[in-house]
Parts: structure tokens; C-alpha cells; sequence
């Protein structure tokens, strides 16, 4: 039973009951070691991914309960009962979003008042004398890898950490070209809506894709025909939302097109997007394989109606081929055409020499322009989700010499299709007929540790300015399941163990939380 004090603020147990009960379950926890994955659940083989908790799914249900009182009690805020009550809601809200998601395979997350399989609460898990958990997460999905299972247990957020619920939070961009899943809003707060999205993903199954794409482990199941096709015969691909990430170079992880990214401040997820969708229907196409591939066919269909690739003149960026990094000089440089819109993003390091920052170099043709026409480079959502990139942006257009013949400036308003006034703009009449270079580079007057890591979208008018325009099919890439044979999935596993060590290893945190305990 909790608690309501004088000054209306919610809490739970007596902090010393509740700790000590805390222990025993830390205890628990503990005597499993390294066995606790926590934030990842990738395998190398798709002939190795855990099917998820037979016992949890048996009724197509898996029950949850959100209780966040931990803020207060662990976390020494100062949360009134409505605040808290809010904080709850981003996270049902993200229970619901993923319900719309997985319906068609016929399960769905359902809230209880009792004890539940999914129990999300609020802990100091970073101050725990065992560290289970990467200290720089701010909420973690727990979970248990036995042998084929995929053990359903807590979530818990940190408690320490400055979370809020973000979808009221005034608008800053709400269509951003390179990421259409996110919207910026104005805040220094993590959204927990938009974390939840990512521990729920946790809890069905879903791996980091940055450490997938490292490890060389992703498999690109949304360029896949059918959701039936033989687990053995996938390959590794480095393709994600439509992206060829090896040519993308380097990765920034919220690049990627995932809710299974970081999540960053001032950030709020819009959906679900759709390679998450397509790898959700592949781990749960044994509870029902038609309803599998449903999922499937409606993430394509979001991703042809959302990729920033379905306008005819937007590209991405190529940023390396084979070991040695490109478009970093004149000789180097990625040639674009007039009218172009390109994603790309600046990295910390160059690739090829520490001591220099990442830079990019575009050869822009321009042989066929009268001399006077218009040259109309613009940089919008300059530093992506990264803090006040565009102050750190740098952006000259260079003759066929290398010597800059314009520099551009901030507009000190934002532009249509920009979020910050401090994007870089710029403007000039050709000279003269000829072949000129396009630079994008980072400030680091004030130091290099001060330099823009980060997105942005270059824009490149010749004679009128340029943006998203004309309509193609965007591909989908299909390799890694070409040629693969299709099968019936079938489900063959014993759960008993794995429910005994639920059972087991659950009964410290379900006292020490009370009636609505894990």
C-alpha cells in the first residue's frame, strides 16, 4: 500500500523495509552473474534467437504494471502523485503503441493490479554494490538468457536520472527529413515515452542494432519476401532503413533509424519505425506466422511512405569505400548534382588521420551554368539529435583550385526545413563556368572537443533553392535472404526452468514493492 504525505507527494513501503527487501533481490540477481544480458539480446545466428516466454505468451497476454514511486524514495525528487501518475502514462501510452504493432500476431500487453510478468519501476539501479547494469543507461529491460528462452522480467528506470513525459512539450521540428521517426521538442529532459518504446523492444525480443551493426550480426529482416524463410540460410547486411551503413560511414547510432538507439535528450519518438517492425515479426512469426507476415507488409508500407529515399532527388551521403575514408578532400570528394538534397553527418576523428576532424567534400559540375546564376547552398537540421550543432558547422564553396569563394553564415532566423537560426546559408552569383567543391566542416577554434559531431542536410540549389522534391519507389534492400528456402516455424521448447527461476529469483523484489510487486 503506499503512501500519501502531507505536501501530496506519493510514496511507497518504509524506505528501510523496502531496502532490505531490495537486498535480497539484488541478492538473487547477483548469484546469476554475467548470465543478465539487460540492454541486449542479439545472437549471432538468427537459428540462435530466444523464443519469447512460452509460459508469458501462452494466453496472449503479457500482463505488466507500472509503479514509479522509486523516484521519490531512491531517487530523492520531489514528484507530486500527478506528476508521478504522468510519468506512468508515457509509459502505458508505450505499452499501447506496441500493442497496435504486434496485434496481429495475437498478443498484447495488459496492465494488472496485481503481480505481473513485465513489473516497471523506478530503482538507484547505478548505486547497487553489484553492477549489473551499464552505468550510463537510463533505464534497463532485464532479462534472462536461458538456452531458447527469452525470460520476461522487469523493466526498471534509474531513478537518479531527469526524466519526463515529453508529449506536451512545446514543438521545436516535428519533420525531420533524416529521421522521420523523432521529433524535437524543447527540452533537457529524457522523454520516457519514447525509453519505454526502447525497453518494451527489450522485452520482445530486440537488440541494440549500433552493436548488431559492429559486431557484423544484423540481419536486414525488412528487406525480407516473407517472414517465413529459413532462420540458417539469412545472412549478415549492414543495410538498415534503407541505408547502406558500411557506405554511411562512419555510424552515429541515431543515424539509424531504430528505437533501439539512444535515447537522447529533448527527443520524443512519433512511431514505431519500420525495421524494428519487420524484426518483431520475425521473433514472434511462431505465436502466428500470418499474422507475422502482416507486420511485415505494413512495414514496408510505412517505410515507402516515410523514408526520406522516396523523394526523388534526396540521397545519403557516401562516406567510405573499402578501408579508406572518402569525400574528405578535393580528390576524394562525392560528386552531386544541382538540385540534390543529401544526408549526411560529420564524425568526431577523420578516419584517416586522429589529429584532424571529419569533414566532407562535394564536387559540384557546373560547366553548364551561365556565369551570374544563382549557387543556393543551404544546411539544414545541422548536429541531427546532437546539442547546438549548428553553432559548429562550418560552410564554404571552393573554385577547381581549393580556394574559397564564399562562406556561408547563419540566417539568425530558422529557414523552412530548418529548427536553429545558427544553420549556415549562403548565397552567390557563379562567377565563372566550372567545376567548384562544396565543404562541410567543424569548428574547433574553441578546441577540438568542441567540434559538431552529428547530421545535418545539405541542400544544393543551382539557379533556385533546393528541397525534397519528385516521387520514386524506394528500394528495399534484399540481400542476406535471397535464395532462401521458406518454412513453416514451429515451437519446441521447455519453459519449466525458466518460469521455476522467474518465480525464484523475483520474490525479494516482490515483497520489497509490496501488492503490485515483480
Amino acid at each position: 500500500m503506499h503512501r500519501v504525505g502531507r505536501d501530496g507527494h506519493r510514496r511507497g513501503p518504509a524506505a528501510p523495509v523496502r531496502l532490505a527487501w531490495l537486498a535480497v533481490g539484488v541478492a538473487i540477481w547477483g548469484w546469476a552473474g554475467s548470465a543478465l544480458a539487460g540492454t541486449h539480446l542479439w545472437r549471432d545466428e538468427p537459428t540462435r534467437y530466444q523464443l519469447l516466454d512460452p509460459i508469458a505468451v501462452a494466453d496472449g497476454r503479457i500482463t505488466f504494471n507500472v509503479e514509479l514511486s522509486g523516484f521519490n524514495l531512491f531517487g530523492g525528487k520531489s514528484l507530486s502523485a500527478a506528476e508521478l501518475a504522468r510519468l506512468e502514462d508515457g509509459i502505458r501510452q508505450a505499452f499501447a503503441t506496441w500493442n497496435d504493432v504486434i496485434a496481429p500476431v495475437g498478443l498484447q500487453f495488459v496492465e494488472v493490479a496485481g503481480s505481473a510478468e513485465v513489473a516497471v519501476r523506478a530503482l538507484p539501479y547505478d548505486n547497487l554494490p553489484i553492477k549489473l547494469i551499464d552505468g550510463d543507461s537510463v533505464a534497463v529491460a532485464i532479462d534472462w538468457p536461458l538456452r531458447r528462452i527469452h525470460v520476461v522480467l522487469p523493466i526498471w528506470f534509474d531513478a537518479t536520472e531527469d526524466i519526463g513525459n515529453l508529449l506536451d512539450a512545446p514543438v521545436v521540428a516535428d519533420s525531420l527529413l533524416a529521421d522521420p521517426y523523432v521529433m524535437l521538442v524543447d527540452s533537457r529532459q529524457y522523454d520516457i515515452y519514447s525509453i519505454a518504446l526502447h525497453e518494451i523492444g527489450h522485452t520482445l525480443g530486440l537488440g541494440h542494432v549500433g552493436e548488431a551493426i559492429r559486431r557484423r550480426v544484423n540481419r536486414n529482416f525488412l528487406g525480407m519476401d516473407s517472414i517465413l524463410l529459413e532462420a540458417g540460410c539469412l545472412e549478415p547486411s549492414l543495410w538498415v532503413g534503407g541505408m547502406d551503413v558500411e557506405a554511411r560511414r562512419p555510424i552515429l547510432e541515431t543515424e539509424l533509424h531504430s528505437i533501439m538507439v539512444p535515447i537522447r535528450r529533448g527527443t520524443l519518438a512519433t512511431q514505431i519505425p519500420p525495421d524494428d517492425r519487420a524484426t518483431v515479426a520475425f521473433l514472434l512469426r511462431h505465436l502466428d506466422p500470418a499474422g507475422a507476415e502482416q507486420i511485415l507488409a505494413e512495414a514496408k508500407d510505412l517505410y515507402r511512405q516515410t523514408t526520406p529515399l522516396r523523394f526523388a532527388n534526396v540521397r545519403y551521403e557516401i562516406e567510405r569505400s573499402g578501408e579508406f575514408e572518402e569525400n574528405d578532400t578535393l580528390e576524394s570528394a562525392m560528386a552531386v548534382q544541382p538540385g540534390e538534397v543529401v544526408i549526411a553527418s560529420l564524425y568526431g576523428e577523420n578516419a584517416d588521420d586522429p589529429q584532424q576532424r571529419d569533414q566532407d567534400v562535394y564536387r559540384l559540375d557546373l560547366t553548364d551554368q551561365p556565369a551570374g546564376t544563382p549557387v543556393i547552398l543551404d544546411i539544414d537540421e545541422a548536429g541531427g539529435l546532437l546539442d547546438n550543432g549548428a553553432e559548429r558547422i562550418v560552410l564554404r564553396l571552393l573554385d577547381a583550385a581549393g580556394q574559397v569563394v564564399a562562406s556561408g553564415a547563419p540566417v539568425g532566423e530558422p529557414d523552412p526545413g530548418s529548427f536553429s537560426g545558427a544553420d549556415p546559408y549562403l548565397e552567390w552569383p557563379l562567377a565563372a563556368p566550372g567545376v567548384y567543391y562544396i565543404e562541410v566542416s567543424q569548428d574547433i577554434s574553441q578546441g577540438p572537443e568542441t567540434a559538431m559531431p552529428g547530421t545535418y542536410v545539405l541542400k544544393i540549389g543551382v539557379g533556385v533553392p533546393a528541397e525534397p522534391t519528385g516521387e520514386r519507389v524506394p528500394a528495399i534492400d534484399a540481400g542476406g535472404s535471397q535464395g532462401c528456402p521458406r518454412i513453416e516455424p514451429s515451437a519446441t521448447v521447455c519453459p519449466a526452468l525458466g518460469f521455476t527461476f522467474m518465480v525464484l529469483a523475483g520474490v525479494g523484489l516482490f515483497v520489497a514493492w509490496g501488492r503490485r510487486g515483480c
